[in-house]
């Protein structure tokens, strides 16, 4: 189920696998990127999903204020929703490697088992089989 369609980003809810999928498009203006990580929080908690796929491919720079903000601020919260799987599928641009780099050294190490693929259909496919486990 499409929960936001955007120009910069589009969320998905997989309701078999209780994951919520987000994918950026392109490079998100800084109000814009905390705002709609703010609604995938939201969307978390209100169906409580259990695994979140964060898909970078398309993701450009990010400044460094926002990657603090994702790793101190929506990083936190997703603990907080009790969230149990997350994927990052990988930037392709050197940008969008820098910045995801960046910002996974600043998480630090916590609660939820966090996988990277290269694309969001094996992403879905692990979160299914750790599921069953």
């Amino acid at each position: 189920m499409i929960l936001l369609d955007d120009q910069h980003i589009i969320v998905t809810y997989h309701e078999d696998e209780k994951c919520l999928d987000y994918m950026w498009k392109d490079f998100v203006p800084s109000i814009l990127l905390r705002e709609r990580l703010e609604k995938v929080i939201k969307w978390i908690e209100e169906y409580k999903a259990e695994a979140l796929i964060n898909n970078l491919k398309h993701v450009g720079a990010v400044s460094k204020e926002d990657q603090m903000w994702i790793a101190k601020v929506f990083s936190p919260a997703l603990v907080n929703a009790k969230l149990k799987y997350s994927v990052i599928v990988l930037p392709t641009s050197i940008f969008g490697k820098l910045a995801n780099e960046e910002v996974e050294r600043n998480i630090g190490s916590n609660s939820i088992i966090t996988k990277h693929f290269n694309d969001s259909k094996k992403a879905l496919e692990w979160i299914a089989d750790m599921q069953k486990s």
